[in-house]
């Protein structure tokens, strides 16, 4: 009997059972240039790579994301996340960026300009978050 399949990060994690039918992430380049652009405006990420969350520290939307998918992120910087991504040869299927409503108003037509004919963007105005991922 075949196992049903679990789809994560809009399709780009494709699991059969425990086993990897498909994965697609986003090339560790534009994760850095992702990261910079956050930086200047002041915006947290969450990075997620299969099981693995990484996010900086514990805010508000962190805790609504822990209630909302019952996980559990690893605390550490992001430059040292993308460090020891590039190291293991990984990226991420998913990036969310964690901001107020002035800054993602700022960034996300620069993320659009910059990067929209490679990734996948979309923006949750309520919650003030702009996620990226691999156009499919």
């Amino acid at each position: 009997m075949r196992k049903s399949l679990s789809y994560s990060y809009n399709g780009a994690l494709i699991l059969e059972g425990e086993t990897e039918v498909f994965s697609t992430v986003i090339a560790i380049e534009h994760v850095t240039e992702v990261h910079g652009l956050a930086e200047e405006h002041n915006i947290k990420l969450g990075l997620y790579h299969k099981n693995e969350w990484y996010v900086e520290e514990n805010t508000e939307r962190v805790h609504k994301e822990i209630h909302h998918i019952r996980a559990t992120p690893v605390y550490k910087n992001t430059t040292e996340t993308i460090k020891d991504w590039k190291q293991r040869d990984v990226g991420p299927h998913k990036i969310m960026l964690m901001s107020t409503e002035k800054s993602a108003d700022v960034i996300f037509p620069i993320l659009h300009k910059n990067l929209g004919e490679r990734l996948h963007l979309t923006r949750k105005i309520h919650y003030k978050e702009i996620k990226l991922g691999v156009k499919c």
